[in-house]
């Protein structure tokens, strides 16, 4: 067996072998130079969304309708003009309360694997469904949500442009997410 001091010298020069002879070609930077000029690049934004959808998730996203009082809209605790937050080391609960938990933002969640900082929903629509039910967020129900959107003929019309009938709770959760996308 060999001594680890002597593994770890093997080690190491396996591992500078390749920075050294990159750094002795002239026309390259030297091996730390390498690792810092790879740009950071923005992420690409997500295609394929339909317009209509957006447009119709975005009305959604900031419409007090869709709490149970009237008081808040997603974009309430969800700032698109900021950060995607509300900007609060905790967020306020639908009472006024300090909610345990900050907002976690929603830009970019169109990469998620798991939303929430528990991770507890694996889909955008799972998430906006539990913050619309939520007593402490929108405290909203379907019955009555779905109610609301039907009474108002701008609504109606969009819904039936985009999904071919009145406001369902699946297209609602579409909209919102197809918009956080």
């Amino acid at each position: 067996m060999l001594p680890p001091r002597l593994i770890i010298w093997i080690f190491l020069v396996i591992c500078l072998i390749p920075l050294c002879a990159y750094a002795d070609s002239a026309s390259s930077p030297s091996p730390i130079a390498f690792f810092n000029t790879e740009p950071i690049l923005p992420i690409p934004p997500v295609t394929g969304l339909d317009p209509a959808k957006i447009a119709l998730g975005e009305r959604l996203f900031h419409d007090v309708r869709l709490s149970h009082n009237r008081a808040r809209s997603c974009a309430t605790c969800h700032r698109v003009d900021r950060s995607g937050d509300d900007g609060r080391p905790r967020s306020l609960a639908a009472d006024g309360r300090a909610y345990p938990r900050n907002t976690p933002t929603i830009f970019n969640v169109a990469l998620n694997t798991r939303y929430n900082w528990d991770g507890n929903q694996r889909t955008l629509e799972a998430t906006s469904e539990a913050a619309l039910l939520s007593p402490d967020k929108m405290s909203a129900n379907w019955p009555d949500l779905l109610a609301k959107l039907r009474s108002v003929a701008d609504d109606v019309t969009a819904f039936g442009e985009i999904y071919n009938e009145a406001p369902t709770r699946e297209h609602v959760l579409d909209a919102l997410a197809v918009y956080q996308r």
